[in-house]
């Protein structure tokens, strides 16, 4: 049986929806399924291996298209 694991999540309060929308004045971002052991999954991490963000790739990445928004300052490194 095939599941449906696509929903909207919002980038500020990460609110789940399962229609599209906007939310605290941003277009919520659709997430698909992604297959397990998808590179997409794994968090971004600097060249020395310290994490970036814990947050998954594909949320980073959807964020910054979707949203507009940047999360993280990716060039600065603790």
């Amino acid at each position: 049986m095939a599941v449906d694991r696509e929903f909207y999540i919002c980038p500020v309060c990460f609110d789940i929806s399962k229609t599209a929308g906007s939310h605290h004045g941003r277009p919520m971002i659709h997430c698909e399924d992604v297959p397990s052991g998808d590179e997409m999954l794994r968090p971004e991490c600097f060249e020395d291996g310290n994490l970036k963000s814990r947050a998954p790739r594909w949320f980073l990445q959807a964020v910054r298209e979707t949203a507009g928004l940047d999360m993280l300052d990716f060039d600065d490194h603790p």
